[in-house]
């Protein structure tokens, strides 16, 4: 599954209630504050429902990038 990166970044960020303004695909996630425990579950309950992607936890957190992290969402849609 490929999934656009603007429609990535405005998901990741409306779930993080921050700007996409600010997340780029190389920004890394340990700069993001909102990007804790809660900020995960919230994102990936939110993949589950708008990309129809169950992607574990234990996979999130090792992303290290926005784009690191797109292509853990892809590749669990495979």
């Amino acid at each position: 599954m490929k999934i656009e990166l603007q429609d990535f970044v405005e998901a990741f960020a409306r779930e993080l209630e921050i700007d996409p303004a600010n997340i780029q695909a190389d920004t890394k996630l340990d700069d993001i504050p909102e990007w804790d425990s809660l900020g995960m579950v919230r994102f990936l309950l939110a993949c589950d429902e708008k990309f129809e992607v169950e992607l574990p936890a234990a996979e999130a957190s090792q992303a290290t990038t926005i784009a690191d992290l797109k292509q853990k969402v892809e590749g669990a849609a495979n």
